[in-house]
């Protein structure tokens, strides 16, 4: 209970800006002033200064063939947190109209990824994941953040949500960072 509780809290806070500054936008939500969600490029994601020497890998990950086919977008990225989108296009959805669960798992899965290969190679060792609403809307997007560290493994939380902000699923992900010793 505390995971769900902890990750509705956090797109509040962190997500949706106050209803004034969502005017400008129709009453979408808005990530930092200026990103929104039409039209976005790797240029447009939001990355923290701090990540400047690690762009040429962040790069790589969002070119990934398999990313660039579905149209995963990178929103933002900091060293704790990193935020992507997909819009619901017709080939996303399942027979009811829905985004499918292997779309919605599909977007946590790279943003776990993204997160857990900024500054070193890792590969995913284990995932688990909750559903607990359909995944509808013009485009879902998932937050992921790290939770443990140690010398073998990361262990991120990841939260998807549609884009009326609602909780869809969350999961727990864990890394194994790759030595190369």
């Amino acid at each position: 209970m505390s995971s769900i509780w902890f990750c509705d809290e956090q797109i509040k806070y962190n997500l949706f800006h106050p209803p004034a500054l969502r005017s400008r936008t129709g009453g979408l939500p808005v990530i930092y002033d200026d990103v929104f969600y039409t039209g976005m490029s790797f240029g447009d994601a939001k990355i923290d200064p701090s990540l400047a020497e690690y762009i040429p890998r962040i790069e790589e990950m969002y070119n990934a063939p398999f990313v660039r086919y579905l149209g995963i977008e990178l929103v933002s990225m900091t060293a704790d947190e990193v935020r992507t989108r997909l819009e619901l296009r017709p080939e996303l959805l399942n027979s009811h109209g829905i985004g499918h669960g292997g779309t919605v798992y599909t977007l946590a899965d790279h943003t776990f990824a993204f997160a857990s290969n900024i500054t070193k190679d890792a590969t995913g060792q284990t995932s688990t994941i909750n559903y607990y609403r359909p995944a509808i809307g013009k485009y879902i997007e998932a937050v992921s953040r790290r939770i443990n560290s140690s010398k073998s493994f990361e262990t991120f939380e990841v939260c998807v949500y549609s884009d009326a902000g609602k909780l869809v699923a969350s999961g727990m992900f864990t890394a194994f960072n790759v030595r190369r010793d």
